[in-house]
């Protein structure tokens, strides 16, 4: 997966939306395995970012579950065919 790196001058622009009396973006907390920081437009409102934020969270969250189900149960068998051997 490739993250979008800014430029010097694009993080300044961005800084200076966030700065405003009325901001026009908003950092966005970093999430797990994130490197960079990311923003959202506040144009339509915050409540949407924080839904998307939710939605986001639940679905890592799901797919973790379900990757470490996969791998329990690829141990168990692994650990069943050494028993066998």
């Amino acid at each position: 997966m490739s993250e979008l790196l800014l430029s010097p001058a694009e993080a300044r622009v961005l800084e200076d939306l966030n700065d405003r009396a009325q901001p026009l973006v908003k950092l966005l907390p970093r999430a797990a395995g994130q490197s960079t920081a990311r923003y959202a437009h506040l144009l339509c409102g915050e409540a949407e970012i924080e839904a998307a934020a939710t939605t986001s969270e639940r679905s890592e969250s799901s797919s973790l579950a379900s990757r470490v189900a996969t791998l329990e149960a690829r141990v168990a068998e692994l650990e069943r065919r050494l028993g066998d051997a």
